[in-house]
């Protein structure tokens, strides 16, 4: 999945499913050039049953797509980019403001913040456009439009994968078909892990007047024109088969979209 589509409590699903050594693992270590994927054959004796990762790259998701078996599902977890995009501005600002995310810490780049007061940060809008948006800072640049290149479609073209794209908001429904069949004991027990319902910071912006909104409300007001207006996607590819799959997507009543490649 990319960041901020209910990543972070598939990934806690898969520690809970999978028991105590699967949690020895690497974040996102299918993704992360530092693990030698070759590893997982000699660190597990049983193969682990649910495998879940952000993907940083296209590339990524291609070397999936070329190598996995057909007796293998891979899901891919879905989110509408607009909305995505302001989650994980928010997500990204808010962890620079408090100095971390829970789980390592984040460091916001030199005088991002003109102000700090308790716990909250102030930042001036064109520090916050110019330095963490424009730039894709951490999971800002995560996002379909890094991962659904047309590199993606044409290794599912190619390779006929035994593959779904879900739509984040039945995460819970995945869990449970997941559970029923490898985790009993989950069946009833949802993995929720909203890292951004627990943050105790709040990043306020100061717009030109010299008034200061919160960031949430900034978001809400430039969302519509943040991608447009910073050419966020000027370098993606294959952006009509991803927001046809997103049409076809939204009309399926359980959440699932299966990927079929047809003789041509």
């Amino acid at each position: 999945m990319p960041a901020k589509a209910a990543g972070t409590s598939m990934k806690d699903f898969s520690k809970a499913c999978n028991g105590p050594s699967y949690s020895e693992l690497m974040d996102n270590f299918i993704s992360d050039l530092r693990f030698d994927l070759t590893d997982i054959l000699s660190n597990f004796y049983h193969m682990p049953h649910v495998i879940a990762s952000h993907l940083y790259h296209v590339d990524n998701l291609v070397y999936l797509l070329k190598n996995i078996g057909r007796n293998t599902l891979i899901v891919y977890v879905h989110r509408d980019e607009t909305k995505r995009l302001s989650s994980a501005i928010n997500e990204v600002v808010t962890n620079w403001c408090r100095g971390g995310n829970g789980h390592v810490k984040v460091e916001a780049p030199g005088n991002f913040f003109y102000k700090r007061q308790q716990n909250k940060c102030y930042v001036e809008e064109k520090k916050l456009i110019n330095v963490a948006i424009k730039k894709k800072e951490h999971e800002i640049g995560l996002g379909a439009s890094e991962l659904l290149q047309c590199e993606a479609f044409e290794a599912i073209k190619e390779n006929a994968p035994n593959m779904v794209f879900l739509d984040y908001k039945y995460g819970n429904d995945l869990q449970k078909l997941l559970a029923e069949k490898y985790c009993p004991n989950l069946v009833d027990v949802p993995v929720e892990s909203n890292v951004a319902s627990a943050k105790e910071f709040e990043a306020l912006v100061k717009i030109k007047n010299s008034e200061t909104v919160s960031l949430n409300d900034w978001l809400k007001v430039k969302e519509s024109t943040l991608e447009w207006a910073l050419g966020l996607h000027h370098e993606a590819t294959c952006r009509a088969k991803t927001r046809i799959m997103e049409d076809v997507l939204v009309s399926c009543e359980n959440g699932f979209l299966n990927t079929k490649v047809k003789e041509e």
